[in-house]
């Protein structure tokens, strides 16, 4: 393997996993989060801890957890919100 082969193999890993180590914000977060502001809410509070940098990415365990958090959260939304 060239090195640049290995450049973007590192490059594509650091992009599905975060600088962090961890795994990275999920599908079900940022559905929240876009629903939370379709909805007419703020999502400011919430980045800290859902949002792509925040605490929740920092290891595998945490990022279960919130997953699951956000996945609740969504099916508490009514049907008709389009979330």
């Amino acid at each position: 393997m060239t090195n640049a082969k290995r450049r973007l193999v590192a490059l594509g890993l650091l992009a599905l996993t975060g600088c962090g180590g961890g795994s990275g914000q999920t599908v079900n977060c940022t559905r929240y989060l876009d629903c939370v502001v379709k909805l007419g809410g703020s999502s400011a509070s919430l980045d800290s801890k859902f949002g792509p940098a925040g605490t929740c990415w920092m290891d595998s365990a945490s990022a279960d957890a919130c997953d699951k958090q956000c996945k609740t959260s969504l099916a508490a939304f009514p049907g008709d919100a389009g979330c």
